[in-house]
């Protein structure tokens, strides 16, 4: 049955569980004619084949990965084709979870780290959402959606907002003239910074 440890691990790392059962069937449907034992075996080399392509991503973690390899050894011990299917699945959910947890702690951080670039670069005229994207090197398609998912603002909301904030502490505090205001916060078309400071304070 070719193949079958790198579908898994396509299906694990979208957090597919149904098709990991799905080729858990398939497969031991293809060793009608082998030994238990032998499919026990097979599905062990399998699981170790996943485990080995997502090395990298688990190897900083000490504890989880010495549970995984615990885990992978109780899979010796299945008596049946149940407990067999039952472990196997078990193994690899935990492993999706974990993958998806770290993806998520990821990209909360990149979300995270391109809001603090923001605040303190607000005043750059050409600062993207494809600039940042490249600094934390995630397309501009998903660092945007990160980004609204962990901020609650669009990439072009949140930075008028921080420039427009700091347009007005300049207009209350200083006697700058709106057009260097409007550029001194990064925005260098005044009648643009024009229709943005009246749709944010009304005047």
């Amino acid at each position: 049955y070719s193949g079958l440890h790198s579908r898994l691990a396509e299906y694990v790392r979208a957090g597919d569980m149904d098709a990991c059962a799905q080729e858990f069937d398939q497969a031991l449907a293809a060793m009608k004619e082998i030994s238990f034992k032998s499919a026990r075996t097979y599905f062990r080399h399998a699981l170790m084949s996943v485990l080995d392509g997502f090395f990298a991503a688990l190897e900083r973690d000490n504890e989880f990965f010495t549970k995984m390899m615990e885990r992978l050894d109780s899979f010796d011990r299945c008596e049946n084709v149940r407990a067999l299917r039952t472990v196997f699945l078990e193994l690899l959910s935990s492993l999706s979870y974990r993958l998806s947890t770290d993806r998520k702690n990821s990209n909360q951080d990149a979300a995270l780290r391109a809001k603090e670039y923001i605040d303190q670069n607000y005043a750059d005229p050409d600062l993207s959402l494809r600039m940042l994207a490249e600094r934390v090197k995630l397309s501009p398609a998903y660092l945007g959606k990160v980004f609204t998912a962990v901020t609650a603002y669009t990439f072009n909301d949140y930075v008028n907002q921080v420039r427009l904030e700091k347009a007005a502490a300049l207009l209350r505090e200083t006697r700058m003239p709106v057009s260097k205001v409007s550029e001194s916060v990064g925005v260098l078309n005044t009648n643009y910074f024009y229709a943005l400071f009246k749709k944010r304070y009304g005047v």
